[in-house]
């Protein structure tokens, strides 16, 4: 992984809000990263339609410490638009 990348995994794993200050990444830069940070970036970015790749159990991996999940991480970057996909999808 390329150096810079360095900081979203650290923002991701213990500071969400601190990714306001990086540079917005694409699908393609993001694809550089391993799972489950790519996920995370998916549903940061607003790249929703990239989680049909994932099943529920891999959606429900813990991101750090603290057993935050992919909705958790989700609800507090304001983005609820997953909880409609994944209900639909998983019908929970």
């Amino acid at each position: 992984m390329i150096k810079k990348y360095y900081d979203y995994i650290h923002y991701l794993y213990h500071s969400w809000i601190e990714l306001d200050k990086l540079i917005k990444l694409n699908k393609k830069q993001i694809l550089k990263f391993s799972e489950p940070y790519r996920m995370y970036l998916y549903v940061y970015y607003n790249y929703l339609n990239e989680l049909n790749n994932y099943d529920i159990n891999q959606l429900n991996i813990f991101i750090n410490a603290c057993e935050d999940n992919i909705y958790i991480f989700a609800a507090n970057c304001g983005n609820i638009k997953i909880f409609r996909i994944t209900r639909y999808k998983y019908q929970f």
